[in-house]
């Protein structure tokens, strides 16, 4: 059985993947990569930008409160430092990267001198650095200096603005030889939107020239038609969108908006925008599918703001590719998941969320996801992006694709969409073979119909799930849910449950609700009337 889900796991990935993966793992078994490299290129003298000197960037979106008075919070966690200790891993591996990540120097009440000490206080080891050191952190920290560096160059003493200028240039050129393509995605992503931060800021034609052959390369296929990242996270969506903004933003300072690498980001981040602003509610909410969580990525009001400094326009975008569905009525939107379970070779953050829906009434969540708290290997980890933590339908005890560990996949189910028009949609997938999970959603101006439909030569009965937000009191009654003056009737039910749950309202942050399960063996009809 384990064997079988290593085999399946392992088969999803791209050689390219595979190579790289066991490349890194003895390159650093036998040379100890990246200490040895970071020493040998501190000994060098490279040329820098010019101090006091060079470009202004538009303003661009700050980043959040994580530091105040010595005390960092990130992911809903707090830790006071007397010393900064940059791999504490008190709260987990996630929260020490974010650590690393430097957001925190671009908030708008760090003052430069506070800022100026923390980047000095991480750079006095470098060469012991670990999570500072690794590509995906490198990414992050790398642009949030460039803005801290153009934000503040009058203030900086020469010796500062050369030891630190030369310290990221090494991180460059560590993150150059450690690209993650053993993760690819937005990993890699990430990867060459920084070293083209990191090539146009030190006049690097080297940097320059390799991430724009990257980038061309990974946003046409990265970036679906519909404008969605392809790995279907909403908030990772916004998180990239915000990033190729900053690249932008950098690109402009010099005055090198005239490069193809420019116009191709221009188009991408147009046709993003297009695809975050006909997906989130009218209350600019995100609706959550796949690892998604409050308060991480960037306000989309700010992202619109953003883009129109930049003169970054709208394109019009209509969901599809994408496979997420809106439904407006008179007193609702409903955002439901067709799609694909996310690129078979880089699926970490999807969710067994297939044809599960989100709805809002009057503004105000009713029923929603039960979120992401967190991305350690651990049964919490496993229950959020497991079949009974969203909106839809689990057949026995069976998930619709195979997901272990804090990442990781083996069996993936393909989704069809069977019949669609401005109202309805229906599809099925094959994720509980031999069954087949259909389910048709019908939206009209005051009253939502789901219809699910679970074959199967054994007659086995399968679980309907509803989660509501912690805020809506649900009561049951004569087989149906009473809500306020709403009610959702079911037909072909045999048994309707109300239990607890615990809503991640963001990491490490969870709250108690009330989920429906439903018990029904081969078709169930469910109404929303409004």
């Amino acid at each position: 059985m384990i064997i079988n889900r290593y085999f399946q796991t392992l088969a999803h990935l791209k050689i390219k993947q595979v190579f790289y993966r066991i490349y890194y793992v003895l390159r650093k078994k036998i040379t100890g990569y990246p200490k040895g490299y970071v020493k040998h290129l501190l000994k060098h003298e490279y040329i820098l930008p010019q101090f006091a000197n060079g470009p202004r960037l538009i303003s661009f979106i700050p980043s959040d409160i994580y530091f105040l008075q010595n005390t960092f919070t990130f992911l809903n966690l707090s830790k006071t430092f007397s010393i900064v200790d940059w791999e504490h891993a008190g709260f987990g591996r996630l929260w020490t990267y974010n650590l690393n990540y430097f957001d925190f120097i671009n908030q708008q009440d760090v003052h430069f001198e506070e800022g100026l000490q923390l980047m000095l206080d991480f750079n006095v080891d470098l060469t012991d650095r670990k999570a500072g050191l690794e590509p995906y952190t490198i990414s992050i920290r790398g642009i949030n200096w460039i803005k801290f560096f153009v934000k503040n160059k009058e203030l900086f003493a020469k010796e500062q603005w050369e030891c630190l200028n030369k310290s990221l240039f090494v991180q460059y050129k560590v993150l150059y030889h450690h690209l993650e393509y053993h993760l690819m995605g937005n990993h890699l992503l990430e990867n060459a939107l920084s070293i083209l931060a990191g090539g146009v800021w030190f006049y690097d034609e080297k940097l320059i020239r390799e991430s724009t052959i990257l980038l061309e390369k990974e946003l046409e296929e990265q970036i679906l038609k519909d404008g969605m990242h392809f790995e279907r996270s909403p908030m990772y969506h916004s998180i990239l969108l915000n990033r190729i903004l900053d690249v932008i933003n950098v690109i402009v300072s010099t005055h090198t908006e005239n490069s193809s690498i420019y116009k191709l980001l221009v188009e991408k981040a147009s046709l993003m925008l297009g695809w975050l602003k006909t997906y989130i509610f009218s209350d600019g909410s995100l609706p959550h599918f796949s690892d998604s969580a409050d308060n991480v990525a960037p306000k989309s009001s700010d992202i619109f703001d953003y883009a129109q400094r930049l003169g970054v326009h709208i394109k019009n975008s209509k969901l599809c590719e994408s496979g997420y569905r809106k439904f407006t009525g008179e007193q609702y939107e409903l955002m439901a998941d067709y799609g694909p379970f996310g690129p078979s070779y880089i699926n970490g953050h999807s969710h067994n969320d297939i044809f599960s829906f989100v709805l809002s009434i009057d503004g105000v969540p009713f029923i929603v996801d039960a979120g992401t708290s967190t991305y350690e290997a651990n049964e919490r980890r496993i229950f959020e992006r497991g079949t009974s933590a969203h909106n839809t339908v689990q057949y026995q005890t069976k998930e619709q694709c195979e997901i272990w560990s804090a990442f990781r996949t083996a069996r993936i189910a393909s989704v069809y969409i069977t019949e669609e028009n401005s109202n309805r949609i229906c599809g099925y997938h094959n994720g509980f073979h031999p069954a087949m999970h259909k389910r048709s959603i019908e939206c009209n101006e005051r009253q939502i119909t789901v219809c699910d439909t679970v074959s199967n030569t054994a007659s086995l009965s399968s679980k309907a799930y509803i989660h509501f937000h912690p805020n809506i009191r649900v009561e049951y009654a004569d087989k149906q849910l009473l809500i306020n003056n709403f009610r959702i009737n079911f037909e072909g039910a045999e048994k309707i449950s109300l239990q607890s749950y615990k809503y991640a309202a963001g990491f490490n942050y969870l709250v108690d609700s009330v989920l429906a399960e439903i018990l029904f063996t081969n078709q169930l009809k469910m109404t929303i009337s409004l």
